[in-house]
């Protein structure tokens, strides 16, 4: 994963569509996904990782709004 994925690191995307929860969704440059709470399509944000983990062999970063 991305060197700057570690917990409590801020990272910046843009939310480009949402998950089932409602949360934010948005992509880093080598294809990883950040789901960012509280985080509206068609924003660019800075995100405060939480956790990153693997999901249907994805690799995924968990953040809140920093």
């Amino acid at each position: 994963m991305n060197k700057v994925s570690q917990p409590n690191e801020i990272i910046e995307v843009t939310i480009s569509s949402f998950d089932s929860l409602g949360r934010g969704v948005g992509y880093l440059s080598d294809g990883t996904v950040v789901v960012v709470n509280g985080a509206k399509v068609g924003e660019t944000v800075k995100a405060k990782v939480k956790f990153k983990t693997i999901i249907q062999g994805r690799r995924v970063i968990v953040c809140d709004k920093a």
